[in-house]
């Protein structure tokens, strides 16, 4: 499971991904990813301060095998992390996502049997806040970083500095990419 949750935007949506890998390289079956943010909140009525664990649906295939493959939530209009008074993420005037100031932690959970109907291996993670990337106050947004070659040119163009497998060191990797300007199709 990658270190980090990117918050960026796909198909001009707002959207949340982890990356995960079988670190064996052998195939996983019947995978299941959960993802849980937690956000602090303050009763108006009582003046209770607590916390509220929301999990978040998520995209992703059935196996797992030993290349990155993003686990995704879309954030559309009806999305958990837009839900009126309780949002874990807000739009700010430029159409950028950002984390609710008041999104403080998550967790993910991966589990997968390694053999169908066999034995289960189950991974988690979590952290705070500092695990959470969202895009730069310019809109540059996060990105992941190629952690494996994706077609044999890939690795004659890089030299032979590219692993022509995974390399799992490289499975958290990230970077900002500036937004290129493409127009904004689908509102949340």
């Amino acid at each position: 499971i990658s270190d980090v949750v990117l918050l960026t935007k796909r198909f001009g949506q707002p959207c949340l991904q982890f990356r995960v890998a079988s670190a064996a390289g052998s195939r996983l079956h019947n995978l299941e990813c959960s993802l849980t943010l937690g956000r602090t909140h303050k009763d108006a009525e009582t003046g209770e301060s607590f916390v509220s664990f929301s999990t978040i649906p998520l995209s992703y295939p059935s196996s797992l095998d030993a290349y990155a493959l993003n686990v995704v939530h879309y954030a559309d209009k009806d999305s958990a992390l837009l839900k009126e008074g309780q949002e874990l993420i807000t739009i700010d005037d430029s159409g950028c996502p950002r984390f609710h100031r008041d999104t403080i932690f998550c967790q993910i959970m991966v589990r997968a049997e390694q053999e169908q109907g066999e034995r289960t291996t189950i991974s988690y993670k979590g952290g705070l806040k500092s695990m959470l990337i969202e895009p730069t106050e310019d809109g540059a947004l996060p990105t992941w970083k190629a952690c494996m070659v994706y077609q044999g040119l890939d690795w004659v163009n890089s030299e032979g500095k590219l692993s022509t497998t995974i390399d799992i060191s490289a499975l958290s990797k990230w970077e900002y990419k500036q937004n290129a300007g493409l127009p904004n199709d689908v509102k949340v």
